[in-house]
């Protein structure tokens, strides 16, 4: 998804040095797409869990610009419904609206504006898996920055402020994932660059340079990170490094200038 967003309009029409960059990987990637379309349950999709895998193939597809040997089968389990997945799936919403079948925003903006209502006044008392909610509905919406969204006025809370105070909240705790995914919100979702925006970005490419990568979380008092039982590994990186390449790429576009260590 993010080489996705790195490769969108607004990156290109810039001449983005991220976009040639994600179309590399996206080519790289585009192989074992092709293997995981070999494997993937059809018959059984629409009820099983890899069904949330189905997204891939548009994605990618609109990356490298090619067509994947699986598109009339992808098109043809979206197309055809789901039974009992419920409605309101924004994942399968989501996956219908890249595959041209349908335009996720009014569910999403539906959905964000109930969850809206549930904003607690202060980032600092706001639960992870609500902030990981809106933000998936924003990278949603806005096809992960690659299109803008015309917000309703009458939401329950300012989008701006909920999402400035809780990435300002999350990066005093060190808490870089969700700090990461909400720095790419503000820039997706219109909110205005700020400069408590271009403080996280910088905040973020500080500890880019220091580590090499970035962190979920930071580790624990003997050194070892959440999840891990022998200290750094990939898996407890690699989220937060790739959305936080993301905001430095946003950070670029919106200043003009690399951030230090980006």
């Amino acid at each position: 998804m993010v080489l996705w967003a790195l490769t969108g309009p607004r990156h290109r029409a810039a001449g983005s040095r991220y976009a040639a960059w994600a179309q590399d990987v996206a080519a790289q990637l585009w192989p074992d797409l092709e293997v995981v379309g070999e494997h993937l349950p059809w018959d059984d999709l629409p009820q099983h869990h890899l069904r949330d895998l189905l997204v891939m193939f548009p994605v990618l597809e609109e990356v490298t610009h090619r067509r994947s040997r699986f598109h009339d089968k992808v098109v043809e389990v979206l197309g055809g419904g789901f039974g009992t997945v419920p409605a309101e799936d924004l994942k399968i919403a989501f996956a219908r609206d890249t595959a041209g079948l349908g335009d996720c925003r009014p569910a999403v903006t539906r959905e964000l504006a109930a969850e809206l209502s549930a904003w607690p006044g202060t980032g600092a008392a706001a639960k992870s898996s609500w902030l990981y909610t809106i933000t998936h509905m924003i990278f949603y919406a806005t096809r992960f920055g690659a299109r803008e969204v015309s917000w309703p006025a009458a939401f329950p809370a300012p989008l701006g402020c909920v999402l400035g105070s809780c990435a300002a909240a999350r990066l005093a705790t060190r808490d870089y994932d969700i700090a990461a995914e909400l720095l790419a919100s503000i820039a997706w979702s219109g909110s205005g660059i700020s400069a408590a925006f271009l403080t996280g970005v910088s905040a973020l490419a500080a500890i880019a340079q220091e580590q090499g990568s970035v962190p979920v979380r930071p580790p624990s008092a003997d050194g070892a990170e959440p999840g891990s039982r022998s200290g750094p590994g990939f898996k407890d990186r690699y989220h937060a490094t790739i959305v936080t390449l993301a905001v430095l790429a946003e950070g670029e576009l919106a200043t003009g200038t690399r951030a230090q260590g980006s």
